[in-house]
């Protein structure tokens, strides 16, 4: 929790000060100094290579949802939950590990189906976005120029690229109330 809380989430702060984190030798003066080391990083900084990169993308996960999200965003439930996303993003950086899972199917009942409206909806984090996709095009930009980089993978990371400025895109008109586009729930399913 040291690390949001320095990247500035107030949920994982409190939870440290609760813990009792705080009666610790100097550890509220090095706190304070690590958010302000933080707070001035310039983007050259968080986006030097891909491991700052990858802290760029987890960062809004850090701040604090108000004025224009919905409101199940702006909750004590919410941000805990965004701390978690964060610390499981950690985890997957600091053990370099991609850990996967086969999915369950099981089989459909009998009877005629029910019409389910299942357009689906994007958790409304654009900056998350917009930083996955610039953290997607250094990486394929990084392998190309060290020739590292086969077709798939090229065609992989340029659609993983696209797919994230669209989660851009959809989040921002989520946001903004617009109607999504038949095109947009589709890319969702």
């Amino acid at each position: 929790l040291d690390i949001p809380a320095a990247m500035g989430s107030a949920e994982a702060y409190s939870i440290l000060q609760q813990a009792g984190e705080m009666k610790y030798e100097n550890y509220p003066e090095n706190m304070g100094k690590m958010k302000e080391y933080i707070k001035v990083l310039e983007t050259e900084t968080w986006t030097q290579n891909l491991y700052w990169g990858w802290l760029y993308s987890i960062l809004p996960l850090t701040g604090k949802k108000d004025y224009g999200y919905p409101v199940f965003m702006t909750n004590l439930a919410w941000a805990r939950k965004e701390i978690n996303t964060y610390l499981g993003s950690w985890a997957e950086l600091k053990h370099d590990t991609i850990l996967y899972a086969k999915q369950v199917y099981a089989e459909l009942g009998g009877g005629p189906q029910e019409r389910v409206d299942d357009r689906g909806y994007v958790e409304p984090n654009p900056f998350v976005y917009a930083r996955l996709a610039a953290l997607t095009k250094m990486t394929r930009e990084g392998l190309a120029i060290r020739d590292l980089l086969g077709d798939e993978n090229r065609d992989s990371l340029a659609r993983m690229e696209e797919l994230t400025r669209s989660l851009k895109m959809i989040s921002e008109k989520e946001l903004e109330n617009l109607s999504l586009t038949d095109d947009e729930y589709e890319l969702i399913r």
